[in-house]
C-alpha cells in the first residue's frame, strides 16, 4: 500500500472548519476540504490507487478514512 503525506491537507483543517455550519459531519467536511484543495486531494487519492485488490481499488475509502480520523 502506498503512503501519502497528508500534512498539507491537515494544515487546512482549521480554515475549512471555520467555514462549516455549526453542525456538520465528516462527509460534509471532506467534500469542502476536497473542493478547496483539489490538487492535493487528487494526489492523495492517486497515492492509494492500488490500495486494495487490483480489480477493485478503493482509494476513496482509504483516503476518507484517514482524513476523517
Amino acid at each position: 500500500m502506498a503512503t501519502h503525506d497528508f500534512s498539507v491537507l491537515y494544515a487546512r483543517y482549521p480554515e475549512v472548519i471555520t467555514q462549516m455550519p455549526d453542525l456538520f459531519d465528516s462527509h460534509m467536511f471532506i467534500l469542502e476540504l476536497a473542493h478547496q484543495n483539489q490538487a492535493e486531494y487528487v494526489k492523495a487519492l492517486y497515492a492509494y490507487i492500488d490500495s486494495a485488490h487490483v480489480e477493485n481499488p478503493t482509494p476513496f475509502q482509504f483516503v476518507h478514512r484517514i482524513l476523517a480520523s
